[in-house]
């Protein structure tokens, strides 16, 4: 039996998806990361999402000078 998790996207507590880097997507979520082309418009949006809540804030940071 696997053991319920909260899902950085969507926020639902599920025992069945994928953990990535310590963090956890639910298997909904990862479908629709999945099967989303990157013309759609959300891809985008799921990108930045990815960046921040897997890779954290050293992605978002703008470059030194």
């Amino acid at each position: 039996m696997d053991i319920p998790m909260e899902c950085i996207f969507c926020k639902k507590s599920s025992g069945t998806g994928i953990n990535i880097l310590g963090e956890f997507i639910c298997i909904d979520c990862e479908e629709t990361l999945v099967n989303t082309d990157i013309n759609d418009e959300n891809y985008e949006i799921y990108r930045e999402l990815i960046k921040k809540n897997i890779y954290g804030e050293i992605f978002l940071k703008e470059p030194s000078k």
